[in-house]
């Protein structure tokens, strides 16, 4: 039940145009408006005029649906993409990831991304293409199980173990193949494995056949500010260049930590000289005046 503080501030129409809006978002496809109730649980009506309206501000596109006379079904429009661009934009240093994230998908040839995580999942926000086929199950906007990922599994090794019984409790873990961990306690012992190496691994756990390596970076003081980097692959190629991955992702990551420290020593330098400055001050203005003879 929603708290009387969070009701007093609660506008109808827009928690309906969220929820649409993430509903097509996290759809495979376009949705009829039948989907949209399903899924939303909102009225008929209510819905149509909010598509309406999000349709004139190029957030929603209506398009006949193929093969059924006079069905509609929506989809996300442009200016969708400019609220998505603009998070993107705001990932903490922003241009050294995605260049970093750029060299090591061309010094592989295989997929690298970056994610955060919210609750249970991990949202991708940003996305290099290798020059190898990967079985596309991310992309930027995409959510996934943070148990059954290896980027899921690098952002949760931040937490600690009474964290991660909170977050899941002591029930089984949904599966998605053979290798999906589903115990708590098995993944709290793979999360204090991956803890000690540096990084998560993922073999066929939400897609038989893809593996995939990552790697956490707290890029800012905040909870929004802890970074996920991942780099995906087939079971074939991970098998055969295992090392030269590993290396590929440690060096990458020893790279963007630098780079982090960089930008943060001049600030620190900026803090340490302004504080001097002031103590300075502080000490001139209580030190006794001199008494001539």
């Amino acid at each position: 039940m929603q708290s009387d503080e969070k009701l007093k501030y609660s506008a109808p129409a827009a928690a309906c145009a969220a929820d649409l809006l993430l509903a097509l978002a996290r759809a495979d496809g376009p949705m009829t408006l039948a989907a949209l109730i399903e899924r939303t649980t909102y009225s008929r009506s209510l819905l149509y005029r909010t598509l309406k309206t999000l349709g004139t501000r190029g957030f929603v596109v209506e398009e006949a649906a193929p093969g059924i006379s006079g069905s509609l079904h929506y989809r996300l429009g442009s200016a969708a993409a400019e609220i998505g661009g603009a998070y993107q934009s705001n990932v903490p240093f922003e241009e050294s990831v995605r260049s970093t994230l750029r060299a090591l998908a061309q010094r592989t040839g295989e997929t690298a991304s970056v994610a955060t995580i919210e609750g249970e999942d991990v949202l991708y926000v940003m996305r290099e293409e290798g020059r190898y086929s990967v079985l596309a199950v991310s992309r930027v906007g995409k959510r996934l199980p943070a148990h059954a990922t290896a980027m899921g599994k690098a952002l949760l090794a931040r937490f600690d173990d009474g964290e991660i019984r909170a977050l899941y409790g002591r029930g089984e873990l949904r599966r998605f193949t053979g290798n999906t961990i589903t115990d708590p306690e098995a993944l709290l012992r793979n999360l204090a494995e991956a803890r000690l190496r540096g990084y998560a691994v993922e073999h066929s756990e939400l897609v038989q056949g893809r593996c995939c390596i990552a790697f956490t970076l707290q890029a800012g003081p905040g909870p929004g500010d802890l970074l996920g980097i991942s780099l995906s692959t087939t079971e074939a190629r991970f098998e055969v260049e295992h090392d030269a991955l590993i290396l590929a992702v440690l060096t990458t990551r020893d790279a963007l930590l630098a780079d982090l420290s960089r930008r943060r020593v001049p600030e620190d330098r900026t803090v340490a000289r302004d504080l001097t400055a002031s103590l300075g001050a502080i000490s001139r203005r209580s030190m006794p005046m001199a008494v001539g003879p």
